[in-house]
């Protein structure tokens, strides 16, 4: 597992299962760039233009949407009891005839 502290490597620190490759191995961190300014104003706008965009987005989908109209709606709930109810009955029957077989076996 990543970040479980399970194996030793050979200096005698912990393993994680990823290779290193730190090119300054032991002598500390050497950034190759500065660390950018971070403009939070920057970052809360385009992540509340994301989230506008996904709900505008959602809205124009939302619009696409065929309903049913009541005639097809009772129609499948018909079919749906109807075919459970014969599921219901083919299961009785096979059940039926399992525990009777198996009655007349024991």
């Amino acid at each position: 597992m990543w970040g479980v502290k399970s194996i030793v490597d050979n200096t005698g620190a912990w393993f994680n299962g990823r290779i290193s490759v730190s090119k300054t191995a032991d002598e500390g961190s050497i950034p190759s760039a500065p660390a950018k300014s971070i403009d939070k104003e920057q970052d809360w706008k385009k992540v509340m233009k994301k989230v506008f965009d996904y709900i505008k987005s959602v809205r124009s989908e939302w619009f696409k949407i065929v309903w049913p109209n009541r005639e097809t709606v009772v129609k499948t709930t018909v079919m749906i009891f109807i075919f459970s109810g014969l599921a219901a009955l083919f299961f009785f029957v096979v059940d039926s005839i399992l525990n009777a077989l198996v009655g007349w076996i024991f």
